[in-house]
């Protein structure tokens, strides 16, 4: 993405559980093991395709999730006010080099799931109203999945572009400014929402509404993108 960041997975805070899961499944998308993060307060349940992955996520421990240690996240404020402004979405990168400075300010936060002495940085200033910007330290990738593709139409692929759509469009906090700047993720104005577009073997659209507030597209190389 910014050659020092990769984009590593998204994720939209849902019910507990994540019934909305359903929307996928029904569609034929295979969803991958699930993954719970201790003293976060957090579940998930995960669809991986190529190079990145869906994560739905939920609080599953109220305490855990408003605790000292989770507080710095506001995943616990995203989640509780998800149907009341607040952006559902969260954009997870990965550093590709550990010594490369970060292009925007960001604080430590330092879960139990992590290895001694690593941390995830989170970017300050962004509102609620924005999706989180999380950073993932320089760790060994773990071995995905295989891609969550669909049992019909065209299979989705690597990742081409994610689209945001929030009311806060207008007046973006600096860290929402670096990645749209840096072309990497794009930014209008309307109700929450995410678009998700995918190289595939052919032109496919998986509109999610009204379970998820996310579009998937799926669009075959053109003649220009294979020379």
């Amino acid at each position: 993405m910014t050659g020092a960041l990769q984009l590593d997975h998204v994720f939209v805070l849902c019910a507990p559980g994540a019934p909305e899961a359903e929307a996928l499944l029904r569609r034929g998308f295979a969803e991958g093991p699930r993954n719970a993060h201790p003293g976060q307060g957090t579940a998930n349940r995960r669809f991986f395709f190529d190079d990145v992955y869906l994560e739905l996520l939920w609080v599953d421990d109220a305490k855990a999730a408003r605790g000292a240690s989770a507080r710095v996240t506001q995943l616990w404020e995203r989640w509780t006010l998800r149907d009341g402004g607040a952006s559902p979405f969260g954009l997870v990168l990965r550093r590709m080099d550990e010594r490369a400075a970060l292009p925007f300010a960001a604080r430590e936060y330092r879960p139990a799931y992590l290895p001694a002495g690593s941390a995830i940085a989170l970017a300050d200033g962004v509102p609620l109203a924005e999706p989180l910007i999380a950073v993932l330290p320089a760790l060994p990738r773990p071995r995905q999945p295989a891609a969550a593709t669909p049992g019909r139409g065209a299979v989705l692929r690597s990742l081409r572009r994610v689209e945001v759509c929030t009311p806060a469009a207008g007046q973006l906090s600096a860290a929402s400014r670096c990645l749209r700047d840096a072309c990497v993720i794009g930014y209008r104005d309307g109700s929450h929402a995410l678009a998700l577009a995918f190289a595939a073997d052919g032109d496919v659209v998986h509109d999610l509404h009204p379970a998820l507030p996310l579009v998937l597209r799926g669009s075959a190389p053109s003649p220009g993108d294979l020379r």
